[in-house]
């Protein structure tokens, strides 16, 4: 698992103004699932990562660019 992706994510959360209920929820995860993908302890996938945008309401790219 990539940690600096998994920090990258939970920074633009931050950014963003949600808190991991918030992520959780509209990820239809459990909160324990979305804290482990901030800590880098799951792989990310497309279909993660789709949900992870649609979620914070920002575009795939967003997340992925440097």
């Amino acid at each position: 698992m990539n940690h600096s992706f998994a920090n990258k994510i939970q920074l633009q959360r931050c950014l963003n103004g949600f808190d991991i209920t918030h992520m959780a929820k509209h990820m239809n995860i459990s909160t324990e699932d979305y804290v482990k993908i901030e800590n880098g302890e799951k792989e990310f996938t497309l279909d993660l990562l789709e949900k992870i945008a649609s979620a914070m309401g920002i575009t795939m790219s967003e997340i992925t660019r440097s």
